[in-house]
C-alpha cells in the first residue's frame, strides 16, 4: 500500500493544464493505478505458486566422519590413510625389539623417535594448517553440493531428503557457513520456510553450530524439529582421556571390548575367533590379560604418552575441527597436552582459537539450544544406543555405551549402570517412590527420567554404533507426527532391541529384560578352579595347533592348484 500511495502522489505532484488532454490523461492516470494495485496481487499469486504446501517439510540429514580422499594428477581419488604400501604389521614387528630394549634400559627416547619417524609421514596428505584448513588443497571428501544440484524433490522419507557432508577436519563454526546456504537453498528450491534437521555421531557437532550461529539469532525460525542420532555433542570420555594424557586401563574392561567387538565384528574367520577368544580367556584367568594392562599402564604409557602420543596426536587428529569438538570436561588440558609448548601453540593459534569458541559457546550450552528450540514447541528427539562395551581407555568405560559413545553423553543425562551390571535395588526402589519407574529399561540398566528429554529420547540396545535403515524408519516416525513422544505409539517405546538377524521389517521390536541377541558378558568367564585353567589351556594349545595346520594345508594346496576339503 505504501508502495502504492508513493506512486501516486510522485505522478500527481506535478501540475497539470486542465485542457482537452485532461481525459487522455486522467484514462491514463487510472490505468496505471489499476496496474499499480493488481501488480502487488500478481506478485503475491506468483510467492504462492513458489510455496509448497505438501505437509511435509524437507528434511536435512547429516552424518559424520568421511574418508578424506587425495585426488590424483589423472584425477583418480585413493584414500592416504589406507595405502597398499602402508604396512602397519611390519612396522610392529619391527619395534617388538626396540620395546624389549626399552623396558629393560628404561630409555624411551629411541623407540618413541623411530615409531614417531615411522608413523607420522601417514597423515602428510590429510594435515590441516595452524588455522584449521586442509594444506594439501587437493585433498576433500568425495561430496559437493551446488545450487543447480540441489532439487525441488522432497517426499516422505530420507529417500526425499536432502543430504549434507562436511569435511570434518574443518571447524563446525567454519563449516555452519557453508551448511547455511546449502539450508536456505533446500527451502528456496522447495518452497518451505523451515526444515527438519537430523544429525548422528559427528555431525551433532556441525547440526549445534548451525543452530547457535544462524537460527539461535533469528528464534529459531528456519526449524521445525530436530534430531539427533548417537550424538557425540555431549562429549566422548575416551576422547577426552586420551587426548589429556590421561588414560587409564581396565583389564575387565579392556577385556569385554575384546570379546564384544574386535573379535566378533572384524575377524570373519571362526576358527581363528574361538582360538582368539580361549587364549584371552586364559590370559585373564591366570592374570595374563591383568598383568598386561598393568604393564601398559604403569610402565609403558607414562613413559611413551608425552613423547611419543601426544606428537602423534597434534600430527592429524589433535588438529581436526570435528574431532576437538567432541571434547566436554577437560578442552584446556587437552589443549595444552597436544600443543605443550608457547611455540605449539602460536604455531596453531587460529585452529586453537576456533576450537575453543565453540567449546566455550556451543558445546558448552548444547542443553540450553535445545531447551530454547524445545520450548518453542519445535519438538526436539534424542537416540541413543548401548549394549556393547566403550574403549577402555577412560575411568568411566565399564558404564554402558555402544562401543564409541558413553550412553550417558548420548542422551544428555541418562543415568546408566556399568555394561554388565545394573541399577542398583536401592536406586530402582527410589525411582519407583518418586514415580520415575515408568522411565527404567526392562533390563534395570538405564533410568531415562534424568534425560534432557525424557519424554522424546530413545534407546536401542545391540545397534552398536550402527545406522541400520530400520531406525531411519524410527526417526521418521518422531518426525511426521506418528510417534511424537516414547508413549504414544506401541511399535516404538522409549527402549527397543535392534536384531540385525531379523527380516527389515522386525529388525526393530520392544526390549525385554533378555534379548536373544545379548550379549552375556558371563559366558566369557571360564571360572577360577586351577583344573579349569589347565584344561582351558590345554584346549587352546591344541586349537591353536589345528588352526595352524589347517592354515598350512591350505596354504599348500593353493601352492599346488588343489582344493582342501
Amino acid at each position: 500500500m505504501y508502495e502504492r500511495k508513493r506512486c501516486a502522489k510522485i505522478i500527481l505532484k506535478y501540475p497539470v493544464r486542465r485542457n482537452k488532454s485532461m481525459k487522455s490523461f486522467k484514462k491514463v492516470l487510472a490505468v496505471f493505478l489499476c496496474a499499480a494495485m493488481i501488480v502487488p496481487g500478481l506478485c503475491i499469486g506468483v510467492y504462492a505458486s513458489d510455496t509448497c504446501d505438501c505437509g511435509n517439510t524437507p528434511i536435512v540429514y547429516m552424518y559424520g566422519k568421511q574418508t578424506i580422499y587425495l585426488t590424483r594428477e589423472d584425477g583418480s581419488k585413493v584414500n592416504p590413510l589406507a595405502r597398499d604400501d602402508l604396512d602397519i604389521g611390519g612396522m610392529v614387528k619391527e619395534v617388538v625389539p626396540d620395546i624389549a630394549k626399552s623396558m629393560a634400559t628404561g630409555n624411551w627416547d629411541e623407540y618413541c623417535e623411530k615409531v614417531y619417524n615411522m608413523l607420522a609421514p601417514i597423515w602428510k596428505d590429510v594435515k590441516v594448517d595452524g588455522n584449521g584448513y586442509p594444506i594439501n588443497p587437493n585433498t576433500g571428501i568425495a561430496y559437493s553440493w551446488s545450487p543447480e544440484t540441489v532439487t525441488s524433490r522432497h517426499s516422505y522419507g530420507f529417500d526425499g531428503g536432502f543430504l549434507y557432508l562436511f569435511d570434518w577436519r574443518l571447524s563446525p563454526m567454519d563449516v555452519a557457513d557453508d551448511m547455511h546456504e546449502f539450508i536456505e537453498t533446500v527451502k528456496k528450491k522447495t518452497g518451505h520456510d523451515k526444515v527438519v534437521l537430523v544429525s548422528r555421531c559427528m555431525a551433532t557437532s556441525y547440526e549445534m553450530a548451525y543452530l547457535y550461529k544462524y537460527e539461535r539469532p533469528r528464534n529459531y525460525s528456519g526449524i521445525e524439529k530436530v534430531v539427533l542420532f548417537n550424538p557425540s555433542t555431549g562429549g566422548l570420555n575416551w576422547l577426552e582421556s586420551a587426548f589429556s594424557g590421561k588414560v587409564v586401563i581396565d583389564p575387565d574392561s579392556a577385556y569385554r571390548y575384546i570379546q564384544g567387538s574386535v573379535f566378533e565384528d572384524k575377524v570373519n574367520d571362526d576358527a581363528l575367533v574361538e582360538v582368539l577368544k580361549l587364549v584371552f580367556n586364559s590370559l585373564k584367568e591366570t592374570y595374563g590379560l591383568n598383568l598386561a594392562c598393568k604393564l601398559l599402564q604403569n610402565k609403558i604409557y607414562p613413559a611413551v604418552k608425552d613423547k611419543l602420543f601426544a606428537r602423534l596426536v597434534k600430527e592429524f587428529y589433535g588438529t581436526a575441527g570435528g574431532v576437538l569438538a567432541m571434547i566436554r570436561e577437560n578442552f584446556d588440558e587437552c589443549i595444552d597436552y597436544i600443543y605443550p609448548t608457547d611455540a605449539d601453540k602460536a604455531e596453531y593459534a587460529g585452529l586453537i582459537e576456533k576450537a575453543k569458541y565453540y567449546h566455550d559457546n556451543v558445546t558448552m550450552h548444547v542443553a540450553d539450544i535445545l531447551k530454547e528450540i524445545d520450548a518453542l514447541g519445535k519438538p526436539v528427539a534424542i537416540y541413543g544406543e548401548y549394549g556393547g562395551q566403550q574403549r577402555p581407555v577412560s575411568a568411566d568405560a565399564a558404564y554402558c555405551g555402544d562401543y564409541s559413545i558413553a550412553l550417558d553423553d548420548q542422551t544428555l543425562g541418562a543415568t546408566v549402570s556399568k555394561v554388565d551390571g545394573r541399577l542398583s535395588d536401592k536406586y530402582l526402589a527410589a525411582a519407583a517412590a518418586e514415580g520415575r519407574d515408568k522411565y527404567i529399561s526392562p533390563d534395570r540398566q538405564v533410568d531415562a527420567s534424568t534425560c534432557l528429554f525424557p519424554d522424546t529420547t530413545w534407546f536401542i540396545k545391540n545397534a552398536n554404533h550402527e545406522f541400520p535403515a530400520v531406525i531411519d524408519y524410527l526417526m521418521l516416525s518422531f518426525i511426521r507426527g506418528k510417534a511424537p513422544d516414547v508413549w504414544s505409539n506401541e511399535a516404538y517405546p522409549q527402549y527397543l532391541n535392534f536384531n540385525p538377524d531379523a527380516p527389515l521389517s522386525g529388525q526393530l521390536e520392544p526390549a525385554q529384560e533378555v534379548n536373544a541377541n545379548d550379549i552375556d558378558w558371563a559366558a566369557y568367564e571360564t571360572g577360577d578352579a586351577t583344573i579349569t585353567i589347565i584344561l582351558e589351556t590345554i584346549n587352546t594349545i591344541i586349537k591353536t595347533v589345528n588352526y595352524l595346520i589347517k592354515t598350512i594345508k591350505e596354504i599348500v594346496a593353493v601352492a599346488k592348484g588343489t582344493v582342501v576339503a
